[in-house]
């Protein structure tokens, strides 16, 4: 995980880059290889899936539960945050690991938790044996 800063915020054009930032934190990617949702979905009410499209063309399922739910390893972690505002942070065996806002404030509950998940667990078997 490489911590990404979000660089458009709640009030800014369709809405803050959270999930981008985020999803780029965890897949160690730079922000421009991930999409904003918001923008990238038909209408932003539709960013989830864009979010859901964009990670299943990467060979990447999404396990989505309500509430917080305690995972071994990296995750992201979703729900209001000090600003008043949705956001989304990425934690790590049930601690906060990076919020992508400048204030690194975090969530003041999480509401939702996304597990990324390899579609095809084999790839990633296969791809260990290769670099061992």
């Amino acid at each position: 995980m490489t911590p990404v800063d979000q660089t458009q915020f709640a009030g800014e054009g369709v809405g803050g880059n959270c999930v981008q930032a985020s999803v780029a934190s965890i897949l160690d990617l730079p922000l421009s290889a991930v999409p904003h949702f918001l923008e990238a979905a038909p209408t932003p009410s539709e960013w989830e899936l864009a979010f859901w499209d964009w990670c299943e063309e990467r060979g990447i399922g999404l396990i989505r539960r309500s509430g917080e739910w305690i995972f071994d390893g990296y995750y992201l972690a979703s729900g209001p945050s000090p600003r008043g505002v949705n956001h989304m942070v990425v934690y790590r065996d049930g601690v906060l690991a990076h919020d992508p806002h400048p204030s690194r404030a975090g969530v003041l509950e999480v509401r939702q938790t996304w597990v990324l998940a390899p579609l095809d667990p084999a790839a990633i078997r296969l791809r260990t044996a290769v670099s061992a």
